[in-house]
């Protein structure tokens, strides 16, 4: 910390002006240059500037009930976004008991709801399944069932259980929310535990909506020397596997190509789709597993 600053050291890097004058911090300390600015009420020290801390510098000046929830949320869970939504200079959403005072601020979208509250790296958030049905609002289908198999895929804290789509129904019930209730009832059907990325997802939900059989996923594959590859799609009657490759598989290709090898020689078809496949090729994949999978 800078000397200039002469700040008491039990204020640490994050800490509201009101914190600040508790400790007989003056105005004009605060209003030094080298403190920023994340929020009014909020001070940062230099080189403590992350989205998290800047989160952390808004809930000293909020209510204690309150909770950041609906976008914020599900970027503090891990939950996968558009990358639109997932902008550090995204709107910050808040929500406060019903009744309370709406938050409010340039940065900040405030919200009503009684939401049971959790903590994640010292900040109060909505339940991992409260956020999911508050993206709601906010999702097209694709992408809140992308966000809704990443909550599958998430295990119980102290349980080796994971979520389901029964939990998913139960909690939006609960919310009695209605802004998105199509979507949710949509999402709810197609979610699946086992889709390891949010493009494993879309090609999923791509696979739905072109009429073809649900494949299983992150499906093993052995073959006569025991086991071969762990697929992202595995269509096992019909002797098809189809793998989604990301942009970092063209460091991997020579192992890739290992891979395709061994899959084939027992008899397996293997379909490797990009991004690509899943934009402007969709129709050659459609019609190549269409032809495998229903032919």
């Amino acid at each position: 910390m800078p000397r200039r600053l002469e700040l008491p050291d039990e204020l640490g890097p994050v800490f509201s002006t009101a914190e600040a004058r508790a400790v007989g911090v003056t105005r004009k300390q605060l209003r030094r240059p080298a403190l920023v600015v994340p929020f009014r009420g909020a001070r940062l020290l230099p080189g403590h500037e992350s989205w998290e801390e800047r989160l952390l510098a808004l809930s000293r000046g909020l209510r204690a009930d309150a909770v950041f929830s609906h976008t914020t949320a599900a970027r503090l869970w891990r939950l996968p976004l558009p990358q639109r939504l997932a902008r550090d200079d995204a709107p910050i959403h808040v929500t406060v008991p019903s009744g309370a005072p709406q938050p409010r601020g340039a940065a900040v979208t405030g919200h009503r709801a009684d939401r049971e509250p959790d903590a994640l790296r010292g900040l109060a958030v909505t339940t991992l399944l409260d956020t999911w049905c508050d993206l709601a609002a906010l999702l097209t289908r694709d992408d809140l069932v992308a966000a809704g198999d990443a909550v599958l895929n998430r295990a119980h804290d102290g349980d080796a259980g994971s979520y389901t789509a029964h939990d998913l129904r139960t909690a939006w019930d609960r919310l009695a929310a209605r802004r998105g209730a199509a979507r949710v009832h949509q999402a709810v059907e197609l979610v699946r535990p086992g889709s390891a990325s949010p493009r494993e997802s879309l090609a999923r939900l791509r696979f739905h909506d072109w009429g073809l059989p649900e494949p299983e996923l992150n499906a093993d594959l052995f073959g006569p020397v025991g086991w071969i590859a762990c697929l992202d799609f595995l269509w096992r009657s019909r002797g098809v596997a189809g793998e989604y490759h990301g942009e970092h598989h063209g460091r991997q290709w020579r192992e890739d190509y290992r891979r395709q090898a061994m899959i084939t020689d027992v008899g397996c078809t293997l379909v490797v789709m990009t991004s690509y496949d899943l934009g402007p090729g969709a129709d050659d994949l459609r019609r190549r597993l269409t032809r495998l999978l229903l032919d």
